[in-house]
């Protein structure tokens, strides 16, 4: 998956696919917090099983968008209420400053930051490794599929 930062970014927030044309529409995909296993914390995502998980999510379901990626909280560990309240007001502005179509909230607490700040989402489970909800493939093909319909409404 390649990645850029942009002049116009906030710290910790990074567009992970540009589209080649005018965008179809512009997704921002919400994680919880940077893995302490993660080889940077300023680029969400990057060099977990997460990060692979998620790039074939977005092989399937994202051609022709402009995808971006943030997380809830910038440190690795137990994220607590007052981190998910934080970054719910960091979402809200994200959201409206990149012209942001549509959100995707990568598990609980991303689902919570969102809630918070008021923005319509899509669910999906973490991408991570140790989650088991992805041990069941015939599922997982089925939850990418709606999240495709959700994206591509």
């Amino acid at each position: 998956m390649s990645y850029t930062t942009c002049h116009k970014s906030p710290r910790n927030t990074v567009r992970l696919r540009d589209s080649v044309n005018e965008p179809s529409s512009r997704v921002l995909f919400v994680g919880s917090n940077p893995s302490r296993s993660s080889p940077s914390r300023l680029v969400p995502f990057v060099g977990t099983k997460s990060h692979t998980v998620l790039s074939r999510w977005l092989d399937e379901c994202c051609g022709g968008m402009e995808v971006w990626a943030v997380n809830v909280h910038e440190e690795p560990g137990a994220v607590r209420a007052r981190h998910i309240h934080q970054g719910a007001g960091k979402l809200a502005s994200l959201v409206q400053m990149l012209w942001i179509d549509k959100v995707v909230a990568l598990g609980r607490i991303a689902q919570e930051a969102c809630w918070e700040a008021g923005i319509e989402f899509y669910p999906m489970p973490h991408p991570s490794g140790l989650n088991r909800v992805l041990n069941n493939k015939q599922g997982t093909v089925v939850t990418v599929r709606r999240m495709r319909e959700y994206l591509e409404r």
